[in-house]
């Protein structure tokens, strides 16, 4: 059975035009898709940066608090304490970079992907498997 069968009673100028409005639709798709992952990009960097000021003015606190204990007091159980906040935010820090780096580079390979799709499109004309 051909393919083609399915086209009878349509001129090839009406061929041409479903073709043509078929490859937009798509166009638009994948614009859309993109314009989608640029907003989830920014909209994941601020939450990176917030995270980010949350992490280190945590990290500042118990900094400072570990001055002060150490001056004042040198309770070295407190003193310890003080140490192994400051070590789980410091891995904290280090996993949200690591997150974030991940997460980043997933959503720019999606990003390649549409991209080179679009270009396939754009440099591609439908018109001319008629």
């Amino acid at each position: 059975m051909d393919y083609f069968d399915y086209l009878d009673g349509f001129s090839t100028e009406e061929i041409e035009e479903l073709l043509e409005q078929s490859q937009e639709k798509e166009q638009q798709r994948i614009k859309n898709e993109l314009q989608r992952i640029d907003q989830e990009l920014e909209s994941r960097e601020t939450i990176h940066e917030d995270i980010i000021k949350e992490l280190e003015s945590k990290i500042n606190w118990y900094t400072e608090r570990l001055n002060l204990v150490y001056k004042r007091t040198g309770n070295p159980s407190r003193i310890e304490e003080l140490k192994k906040s400051l070590r789980k935010f410091y891995r904290e820090l280090r996993e949200e970079q690591r997150q974030n780096w991940r997460d980043r580079e997933n959503l720019e390979e999606s990003r390649r992907e549409l991209l080179s799709e679009l270009d396939e499109l754009e440099d591609g004309d439908l018109t001319d498997l008629l």
